[in-house]
């Protein structure tokens, strides 16, 4: 016997109807995880990329740190002054011109900033590191880097695959099955990969 069964119509109207039906599937912990990176990069200040970053732990279930890319504590938003990089009409590349640090990066320092250790320890990422990211991270003690979209920026070569696989530093690409099936996957997937 179903415990829904022994229950009245009208206080199984008042349920979810999606927990109450025979197939219903809780909501994993890397699912839940992969849906928060969806939210925390809106506290990004910049005016091109919106990422961010989860320090877990596995064993647990439970969320470390948190981190997306912005300027240094008290530094300026770009959103109030402008994008640092834009000169003289152009959009300016390296030279150091970018006021942020990357939502890895800030991720890891507030495990600093906090006392929180993350020697094997997983990072989950909104895109896989780029080469500045993993050289930080392959010191971090982290064991694990899930992303889930790729970093597709001009340029980028094999050099964080490689750093993290020296560091013995697993990078999986985590195929969400739930954002996958939102209707703006698409969008958000456009939004953590054009940079």
């Amino acid at each position: 016997m179903n415990w829904q069964e022994s229950v009245p119509d009208k206080i199984l109207k008042q349920m979810i109807h999606s927990k109450i039906q025979p197939d219903y599937k809780r909501l994993s912990f890397m699912e839940l995880f992969a849906q928060m990176l969806l939210i925390v990069p809106k506290r990004s200040s910049c005016l091109f990329v919106e990422a961010g970053a989860l320090i877990i732990d596995q064993e647990e279930n439970r969320i470390l740190a948190s981190g997306y890319n912005g300027p240094p504590a008290g530094g300026d938003n770009c959103f109030e002054v402008g994008c640092s990089r834009v000169v003289g009409g152009e959009i300016r590349k390296g030279e150091g011109r970018c006021r942020g640090l990357h939502g890895e990066v800030n991720a890891i320092l507030h495990t600093v900033k906090y006392g929180i250790i993350t020697k094997g320890m997983s990072m989950m990422s909104s895109r896989k590191p780029c080469y500045d990211c993993a050289k930080i991270i392959a010191n971090s003690g982290l064991n694990k880097v899930y992303y889930l979209f790729d970093y597709n920026r001009k340029g980028e070569d094999e050099r964080p695959e490689e750093t993290l696989k020296k560091a013995n530093i697993e990078l999986i690409k985590y195929e969400s099955t739930y954002l996958k099936s939102l209707p703006d996957y698409k969008n958000n997937s456009r939004v953590f990969e054009n940079y």
